[in-house]
């Protein structure tokens, strides 16, 4: 999990479309305490949270993903999880 939150830190801004600003919490922000995630504040207020589980072996990932229509969500959504996808398979 370590490697993949690696790979996250290093390429995920440049992998997901429409990424704006990335919040690693790994370096404390907003009187959060330190933690392995990572928010992508994406364009219009959609973002996507990745952090290992603390009790499997596996990468958490989250998404909030807003839009004006219905469709246009879900095409963003797609491509999003198409994105973490190849970063993730490239770590396989």
């Amino acid at each position: 999990m370590g490697r993949l939150m690696d790979t996250l830190r290093q390429s995920g801004s440049a992998a997901m479309p429409g990424v704006k600003e990335v919040k690693d919490y790994l370096r404390g922000i907003d009187d959060i305490p330190e933690d392995n995630v990572l928010r992508f504040m994406l364009e219009g207020d959609s973002w996507v949270a990745a952090r290992p589980s603390g009790t499997e072996p596996k990468l958490k990932i989250y998404y909030s993903i807003r839009a004006e229509k219905k469709a246009e969500a879900e095409q963003r959504l797609t491509l999003l999880q198409a994105a973490i996808r190849k970063l993730v398979d490239s770590e396989s």
